[in-house]
């Protein structure tokens, strides 16, 4: 489903732009020959905009504080990962991307379920950053450039309509964003046992002799 997504945009991609293309040239323009800009301009005028995206979170899934030991608290915005696995019917996804009459969904398993103890990523006011908050941030493409790649891509870039291009806008980024962040709290598990497994068999011998009354 993903790849013939994509596949079918690369595809009306390259028909729009090659009927732009014969467009501008199956005339002859009066006077000198033009310049690559005005011909570079002339195509992109004839490509229609892509069809509008938005980024749509799941307001019912997802908590402020995901707990490991502490029950859910609805009143502190915090869920236990236990009881909110088993609400969402171990569900992966959080939300979507609504295009036109379509909507695409958004594979977040690690922004979703992952213990806020072991989540490395926050906010500027302290709050769980996720991927919906990463979908959404400025790329900062120049203003000269967005344009064309906007067109060429056939794909909206600007996900929250603030006119700008935003990294949710990527093709794929709805698959591949949230498991991208969920390398860190992996990595981060993986130094928590690697030190449990070193330093235990290690500290036993010590504890077992202070324990002995002799």
């Amino acid at each position: 489903m993903v790849l013939s997504e994509f596949t079918d945009g690369v595809s009306n991609a390259y028909s729009e732009v090659r009927d732009a293309a014969y467009d501008t040239y199956t005339y002859n323009p009066p006077g000198p020959i033009p310049s690559i800009e005005w011909s570079i301009e002339k195509v992109l005028s004839l490509i229609p905009d892509p069809q509008d995206r938005v980024w749509l979170d799941d307001m019912n899934k997802g908590a402020g504080e995901v707990s490991v030991f502490a029950k859910t608290d609805a009143a502190f915005d915090r869920e236990n990962f236990v009881s909110m696995f088993d609400r969402h019917n171990f569900s992966p996804f959080d939300g979507n991307i609504k295009k036109g009459e379509k909507e695409s969904k958004i594979f977040a398993p690690f922004s979703l379920y992952t213990p806020t103890s072991i989540w490395p990523y926050q906010d500027r006011d302290g709050s769980r950053y996720t991927v919906h908050d990463f979908a959404s941030k400025d790329i900062g493409i120049p203003g000269v450039l967005e344009n064309p790649i906007k067109k060429l891509m056939r794909i909206d870039l600007d996900i929250d309509q603030d006119d700008k291009s935003d990294w949710g806008g990527l093709p794929l980024f709805n698959w591949i964003a949230d498991p991208l962040m969920g390398i860190g709290p992996i990595l981060l598990l993986i130094l928590i046992g690697y030190i449990g497994a070193t330093l235990i068999p290690m500290a036993l011998p010590i504890i077992g002799g202070s324990l002995l009354p002799f």
